[in-house]
């Protein structure tokens, strides 16, 4: 059991350490600590998926 730990939580940390640096944030689209003018809330699409339309 004690090895299986190792190897998933070794798992975790590889694959939480290549979206770390700033080709990481480019590959997956990240765009955040960046100011914007107005917020309209989430699409409707998001609020009929929880029922909130």
């Amino acid at each position: 059991m004690l090895i299986c730990n190792f190897f998933s939580r070794f798992r975790y940390l590889a694959d939480r350490g290549s979206y770390t640096p700033p080709q990481g944030w480019k590959n997956i689209g990240h765009v955040g600590h960046v100011p914007t003018v107005n917020f309209d809330g989430p699409p409707p699409e998001a609020m009929k998926h929880f029922g909130l339309v």
